[in-house]
């Protein structure tokens, strides 16, 4: 019988160290990159866990409600990749949380935009801390720009389904914002 295609499980590849599996960082072997790359999986649990703990459970809800926003928006599209999308979340005060969905759409929506008020985000940290996801090798800012200018496009369709008085136009509002997603 051969070994696996890729490699072995894991992905492993004979040749490339990949350390101590029981500590942080661990090393997977990425495809794209065809090298061995870091995971911090302990920091990440951790740092989601202490941030949902922070704000009532709201950080999961609101990466949810974020991530349906992506998918909707982009479809299969790599524009804004789900662990990208949850970092991203994780980045801002934690008192901003409300846990009601259309309030933390509309307003972590804005604190991202007031973050990262240009298409050069500067810095956006893994849940563990460690590294910047923006650049070459992780979120390359032509797709960052698009989400943010469609993160931007969205909010204004957001804004309007929660100030309107007429349920059946604040329903249509809130559609346009999700790329025409209907419950």
């Amino acid at each position: 019988m051969h070994p696996p295609r890729d490699g072995g499980p894991g992905g492993h590849r004979p040749g490339h160290p990949l350390g101590d599996p029981t500590t942080d960082p661990v090393h997977i072997y990425s495809f794209r990159d065809r090298a061995p790359r870091k995971n911090w999986p302990r920091g990440h649990y951790e740092g989601a866990a202490r941030k949902s703990g922070e704000t009532s459970g709201a950080f999961k809800q609101a990466v949810r409600l974020f991530k349906r926003w992506v998918r909707c928006t982009f479809g299969e599209e790599k524009v804004a990749p789900s662990y990208y999308v949850e970092c991203l979340v994780h980045s801002l005060p934690s008192s901003k949380f409300t846990g009601e969905l259309s309030t933390d759409f509309v307003e972590l929506g804005a604190e991202i935009l007031r973050a990262h008020p240009s298409m050069w985000p500067g810095e956006i940290r893994r849940i563990s801390g460690e590294g910047n996801l923006l650049g070459t090798q992780e979120w390359a800012l032509d797709r960052w720009g698009r989400f943010r200018s469609s993160l931007e496009a969205a909010l204004v369709h957001a804004r309007v389904a929660r100030s309107e008085v007429d349920a059946g136009r604040a329903r249509a509002a809130s559609v346009r914002a999700f790329n025409g997603w209907d419950r």
